[in-house]
């Protein structure tokens, strides 16, 4: 008969604790590593923290740009890396009051119309077409019922062709240029409807006080000389001892020099 196994209150109770106990290191250290590893996750470490508060340099340079960009369109001045706007070109329009010398003469009684017109002379240059002349009038009258013709409202219209015909005198040697036309054998100038390619039209209305220019091509003069007298019109004093600009030319060599200039 085998001996039967019996086990009081205070031995199960022994037992379980030792069965406790063996198991207790497994199960408890896992548990308590889970909770730091979350804790960890949840908490950011203290010199991370202080990095993410300071500033990062390329942020402050990026910042400093933006506020230099932003001043500068308020300034108006162009951004770093933008086309700036090409300067505009001179002015080339004439001025009268840039004129090397100016005579003021009455409107012609017989076209009716009543004041005085002023006319400036501001070049006479060679140049490789012909020697330039460069003019600006300025009529002064009463225009309130519209701009008058100035052909033949503020000059006289009875015999044009002594009129606003310019003539290049040489007086020293007895010569006289004049404006020519295609055919080159008679005189022109400042007339109306002229389509020829030696001389302003004339067939305008300026306004009082209005600046009108006109130019014309004369043969070059064939002595040496520098100063010349021009005359506009019958009548009307001429501008006297006008120099000419001779540039890169002279009297002896201008066609050489400007078959030079052809050929280029």
């Amino acid at each position: 008969m085998k001996p039967e196994n019996r086990y009081t209150v205070p031995g199960l109770l022994t037992v379980a604790a030792l069965t406790l106990a063996g198991c207790g290191p497994e199960d408890e250290n896992p548990a308590e590593f889970q909770d730091e590893a979350e804790t960890s996750s949840q908490v950011e470490p203290a010199g991370e923290t202080e990095e993410a508060e300071e500033e990062d340099p390329e942020q402050e340079e990026d910042q400093e740009l933006t506020e230099e960009q932003s001043e500068a369109e308020e300034e108006g001045e162009p951004e770093e890396g933008e086309a700036e706007t090409p300067e505009s070109g001179a002015d080339s329009t004439l001025d009268h009051e840039d004129a090397a010398d100016t005579i003021t003469y009455p409107i012609s009684t017989q076209s009716g119309m009543e004041g005085e017109i002023s006319m400036g002379l501001h070049s006479l240059e060679v140049t490789d077409q012909g020697m330039l002349l460069t003019m600006t009038f300025v009529p002064d009258y009463d225009d309130s019922e519209g701009p008058a013709r100035f052909h033949d409202e503020l000059h006289t219209a009875r015999n044009i062709d002594s009129h606003l015909l310019p003539v290049v005198n040489d007086r020293a040697n007895l010569k006289a240029y004049y404006v020519p036309n295609e055919a080159g054998d008679q005189l022109s100038g400042w007339v109306p409807g002229n389509r020829e390619a030696w001389a302003s039209e004339l067939n305008i209305r300026p306004r009082s006080g209005e600046t009108v220019a006109f130019w014309a091509y004369y043969p070059v003069p064939e002595d040496d000389i520098d100063t010349v007298d021009i005359a506009v019109m019958d009548g009307v004093q001429d501008f006297r001892e006008v120099e000419i600009d001779w540039g890169s030319y002279g009297p002896a060599d201008y066609g050489d020099a400007a078959g030079e200039d052809d050929d280029e």
